[in-house]
């Protein structure tokens, strides 16, 4: 299902990309990578090394395979919290339909730090407050703790982390009174 074709109510939606400097890398990756291509005018009839051409496809490759994951999609309803990164097509989408909203004990409001914590941004395992987290980030060093009811913690990162706290105390508590 479709984040944009969710016909439950939305309680909060948020995209983000990530900082811009990391589209500019990945340009460069791919300028530098095709640039034995982009001019020579015979680049069909010259022969080429097999390192040439294999580094040329995985080039072609990863660079929009990376522009595909650098968006991430927050998405809480009624009945569920979502979290996707990409743009063209989803990667880790199945990730949140298995948490139950009835199953997060807390909710909290957080500044964090992405290198130290994480590792950077994206979908990360790091420590946070001593305790094993999963982080969901893609820009930025604020988000919301959710600490589940078995004890497993997750961060989601957000540019609008008081808004995003609100709609899930506002889901969490319709998801208990079922």
């Amino acid at each position: 299902m479709s984040i944009d074709n969710l016909k439950e109510k939305r309680l909060f939606y948020e995209r983000q990309h990530f900082a811009k400097w990391v589209y500019f890398v990945l340009f460069g990756v791919a300028i530098s990578g095709l640039f034995p291509f982009a001019f020579d005018h015979d680049w069909m009839q010259a022969e080429r090394s097999m390192h040439e051409i294999v580094v040329a496809l995985i080039i072609a490759t990863a660079v929009p395979l990376c522009l595909n994951v650098l968006c991430m999609h927050t998405l809480v309803s009624e009945n569920r919290l979502q979290i996707r990164f990409g743009i063209l097509f989803p990667m880790l989408w199945k990730t949140w339909e298995r948490i139950s909203l009835d199953c997060i004990r807390e909710v909290r409001v957080v500044v964090y730090r992405p290198l130290r914590d994480a590792g950077g941004w994206g979908w990360r395992y790091g420590r946070y407050d001593g305790y094993s987290t999963w982080f969901f980030n893609a820009k930025g060093d604020k988000g919301v703790l959710l600490i589940m009811n078995d004890n497993r913690r997750y961060i989601i990162g957000s540019q609008q982390p008081e808004s995003l706290k609100a709609a899930l105390d506002s889901a969490c508590a319709r998801a208990k009174n079922r």
